[in-house]
């Protein structure tokens, strides 16, 4: 037995399992974000999201995030060992890249702590349940967690707390919890609990991170709808005002990026959040993006040129195919001549404009995914940004595979980094190394292109980012595949 687990049985904190509802409080809840094999690093927003609500429900919250720098394990036994009587609370965030590294913190965490209650929530154990909930894990919280997780540390047995999956007589009890409709009444994420500055990446610092909506009622098979559903639901323009100025006001943030997965789907409320932002002077203290990708159908031109005025820089546009087949095929319902209207007029406006593409999409052929590349090649867009297709748990990409296909990566067990290069099915059309050739080539192709070349450079340079790391990205994007 190690020494931080004997010092913890000498306080007392190792004398049995956490109980399903507890007279008698829990310790500080740490909330742990596992770190992700990436050339650039972010903060959990989620678990900001669960801080704030923590807080305002009275408990002691500390962030431990993996992508700043943190290392887990040496923190965690440190804060394991000083938790005092009360059994802690340690939380962790999961989706299908960062699933074996969790499941290994938990193992960690109950050799150290067995009273510990380990709780661990995200996309993956949402989509998967019953796959997800091992033995170093005492309960699982899905979908959006802000009230479920208050409840469940509220002292309520769990059977009356709805949104939670745990063990109970050697079976699996599963219960899924509603969407909050009002997001105005979740409290503010709670940012005073990371450092900004800690965080790698080319963007201007601090970068502060907002969602101002949440689902989409769009149904296209590479989506899941396991967390926030298909009922759009936003937060009211004062709301996400009343965030950027925190972000900006407090935190000294000189970029804010938008993480909505349809920011663009309410033009209006877009309009008014823009005009929110130029009449409180914020958009002269810092710029804002849209790196999620919006739909290319949203030609709004007043919309945009408030974008452009209120200081968004840039939008991510997501075609995922350049063949209409494909694209009518994925759900997307999608009009990709329309969408090279959408790219012309933010590039009027002067946004910098990326294009997202997915490859090797499962009813896809090599022909299509070589036109995709030439649809690419042919948009006046300054980045371009392809994916292999990883059909995660809980979409209809990853049932058309299971049926049709072959997967090379147990997705349930956890997948590679999204940007390895790496194929991770085959289907009966195309083998794993035809979509890595494609994959490639399409990197090549797009930036080993003069006019390309003096583009991208153009709009970096004018855009203040860290060249650096924006030259190192370039090298793992033409030689994406291969050992740096």
């Amino acid at each position: 037995m190690s020494p931080e687990s004997n010092a913890l049985r000498g306080r007392g904190v190792l004398s049995g399992s956490p109980r399903r509802g507890r007279a008698t409080p829990y310790g500080p809840v740490l909330l742990v974000n596992p770190p992700e094999a990436s050339w650039f690093a972010y903060p959990s927003l989620a678990l900001l999201y669960l801080g704030g609500a923590l807080e305002a429900a009275g408990h002691r919250v500390e962030v431990l995030d993996g992508n700043a720098g943190t290392d887990l394990r040496r923190v965690l036994a440190r804060r394991l060992r000083s938790a005092g009587e009360a059994p802690p609370v340690v939380g962790f965030t999961a989706n299908v890249t960062t699933w074996q590294t969790v499941r290994r913190l938990c193992r960690f965490t109950k050799r150290l702590a067995p009273e510990a209650l380990v709780v661990v929530g995200g996309p993956h154990p949402t989509c998967v349940p019953k796959h997800t909930l091992t033995p170093d894990i005492d309960v699982l919280v899905l979908g959006e967690g802000e009230e479920t997780l208050v409840e469940l540390l509220s002292g309520r047995p769990w059977e009356e707390v709805s949104g939670l999956a745990y063990r109970e007589d050697g079976k699996v009890k599963v219960s899924r919890r509603p969407a909050p409709n009002d997001l105005d009444r979740l409290p503010l994420p709670a940012w005073h609990l990371i450092d900004l500055r800690r965080y790698r990446h080319p963007w201007r610092k601090p970068t502060g991170f907002l969602v101002t909506s949440r689902g989409c009622p769009y149904r296209c098979l590479n989506c899941t709808k396991a967390v926030h559903g298909t009922r759009y639901r936003t937060h009211s323009v004062g709301r996400v005002l009343q965030e950027v100025k925190l972000l900006v006001e407090r935190f000294g943030v000189r970029e804010v990026q938008v993480w909505d997965d349809n920011f663009t789907l309410q033009p209006e409320r877009v309009k008014e959040i823009c005009r929110g932002l130029i009449r409180g002077g914020w958009s002269r203290r810092a710029r804002f993006a849209l790196p999620s990708g919006i739909r290319g159908d949203i030609d709004d031109v007043e919309m945009f040129e408030l974008l452009a005025r209120a200081n968004f820089y840039y939008a991510g546009i997501a075609f995922e195919s350049g063949n209409q087949e494909v694209v009518r095929r994925l759900g997307k319902d999608l009009d990709l001549e329309r969408a090279r209207g959408t790219v012309r007029l933010a590039r009027r406006v002067g946004l910098r404009v990326g294009a997202y593409f997915m490859l090797g999409l499962p009813f896809e052929t090599t022909e299509e995914m070589e036109e995709t590349i030439r649809f690419a090649c042919s948009l006046p867009v300054h980045h371009g940004y392809f994916f292999l297709t990883v059909p995660l748990p809980g979409t209809g990409l990853y049932e058309i595979v299971a049926r049709q296909g072959c997967f090379l990566v147990d997705l349930v067990q956890g997948a590679p980094f999204f940007d390895s290069g790496k194929a991770v099915f085959e289907m009966p059309q195309f083998r794993a190394e035809d979509v890595e050739r494609m994959f490639r080539r399409a990197y090549r192709r797009f930036y080993l292109r003069p006019r390309q070349v003096l583009r991208t450079a153009g709009a970096l340079l004018r855009s203040g980012d860290d060249l650096g790391l924006a030259l190192s990205s370039f090298l793992r994007l033409v030689v994406r595949g291969r050992r740096l």
